[in-house]
């Protein structure tokens, strides 16, 4: 065979040569690669959580158990957030590399955890849908931390698994009220029917904040249609204003319209905090009921704050309840800015017992503000009583521009012929050429 050669022997010595780095190489390096990781995981730090994720990355899969030791090796809570988003990387391959993982993560919670860290557990857990773990999550029922106990509580309530009610009993029935309080926090996230009873015993604890988490927790309650009686009759005895104030905030944000009869009865409490709840209750409803017991609590309110909410209600609500309340504060209250705010409702609720009022506030209120908002709420009326007061105010020697511009414009609102007539006189005798202008332009466009 002409052709064929022998291979000489130092191009065979090289052929083997290259035939073994390639068999052997890879392997030596990727055992000095794991090296490598090993060294760094070890080192700490940023080295060490970089490492973590090579081994997720680069698929080091063997490393893995190595990785997890580090939440009890290390007491670096940024670690324990590294590996715990590396078990999420891996998703359910989790349990195919590191098959202990639950029993890891179940040794890990613990009260002393970095809460961001639980809550990241309690994340995984989640995302796992892990029944496994849910004696971890009640041991955190009772975390000194309210959003870790918040965030159990809801993955429990997410499982649907009923491992928490009796550790929620148990709380419920401990001396310490924090720990009752836990526990009614538990019950206004985790919904069920048979913690009813519980819930309206709990609304009669001796704390006050134990009665306050309960109302909250009843109106979280899927059971909270059959409870409404109880909260009635607790607040018909509830001696602190706190509670009571808890009450109302429920009624209205609930909408119960058929319990307004205890926002119109807290109108009248001796608590500026439940007057208050009272008010917002009625404007969330809304309760147009309220109208009148608003009106006459106006009459007596001694709460600056709460005579101007309880004047914005009253023009949310569209109704005055007569307006008495609103004229007594037109006419008596100290604050000018209550007497504004009382002017400027009567305007926009149309109340004409209010005219005479406004017309002497006009005359003889000495704040600017109060009688812009007289001149105004006259015009917005458009009573012919008024007609020479705002006539008056138009061409008063030393009195404002806003205040004379106010009463022309009240004066053109009223089409009335007597109105109409002030308004000519204005045009033709006002002292200030700008008001005979302003006249002019209006009886031309007809008031507008």
């Amino acid at each position: 065979m002409a052709g064929f050669r022998l291979c000489p022997k130092g191009l065979l010595a090289t052929l083997f040569v290259s035939v073994a780095f390639c068999l052997l190489g890879a392997p030596l390096g990727a055992q000095n690669r794991d090296q490598t990781l090993r060294a760094d995981l070890a080192s700490g730090g940023v080295a060490r959580r970089q490492a973590m994720w090579y081994v997720y990355q680069e698929h080091r899969d063997e490393l893995l158990p190595e990785v997890a030791e580090y939440l009890f090796k290390s007491d670096d809570s940024q670690d324990h957030a590294a590996i715990l988003n590396v078990f999420r990387a891996y998703g359910a391959a989790l349990e195919r590399h590191l098959p202990n993982w639950v029993d890891i993560l179940d040794r890990f919670v613990t009260h002393d955890v970095d809460p961001d860290v639980l809550v990241a557990c309690i994340d995984r857990v989640t995302f796992f849908r892990e029944h496994r773990l849910v004696f971890a999550l009640t041991r955190l029922a009772d975390h000194p931390r309210r959003r870790v106990r918040l965030k159990a509580y809801a993955a429990l309530s997410d499982l649907g698994n009923d491992t928490l009610i009796p550790v929620l009993l148990r709380l419920l029935n401990e001396g310490e009220p924090l720990q009752r309080m836990y526990a009614l926090e538990g019950f206004a996230l985790y919904s069920d029917r048979r913690l009813t009873q519980f819930l309206a015993q709990s609304v009669r604890d001796e704390s006050k904040s134990v009665r306050i988490f309960a109302v909250e927790a009843i109106a979280a309650s899927p059971g909270a249609g059959e409870l409404v009686g109880t909260l009635v009759q607790r607040y018909q005895t509830e001696p602190d204003p706190e509670v009571r104030e808890r009450i109302l905030e429920v009624v209205g944000r609930e909408r119960w319209v058929g319990q307004a009869f205890l926002i119109h009865r807290g109108l009248a409490d001796d608590s500026a905090l439940v007057r208050r709840a009272a008010l917002m209750a009625a404007r969330t409803i809304p309760d147009r009921s309220a109208a009148y017991p608003i009106s006459q609590q106006l009459t007596n309110e001694v709460d600056r704050d709460l005579k101007i909410l309880g004047t914005d209600v009253l023009m949310e609500l569209g109704r005055s309840g007569g307006g008495l309340g609103l004229v007594r504060l037109l006419e008596g209250d100290n604050a000018p800015e209550v007497r504004a705010r009382a002017a400027l409702a009567l305007g926009v609720l149309g109340e004409r017992v209010g005219v005479p009022a406004l017309v002497r506030a006009l005359d003889e209120d000495g704040a600017e503000r109060v009688r812009i908002e007289a001149a105004g709420a006259l015009g917005e009326l458009r009573d012919d009583r008024a007609i020479e007061s705002l006539r008056a105010a138009a061409v008063r020697e030393r009195e404002s521009y806003e205040v004379r511009s106010a009463a022309v414009l009240a004066l053109s609102r009223n089409r009335s012929p007597a109105a109409v007539q002030a308004l000519g006189e204005l045009e033709s005798g006002a002292p200030d050429p700008v008001i005979s202008r302003q006249a002019r332009q209006l009886l031309q466009s007809g008031g507008r």
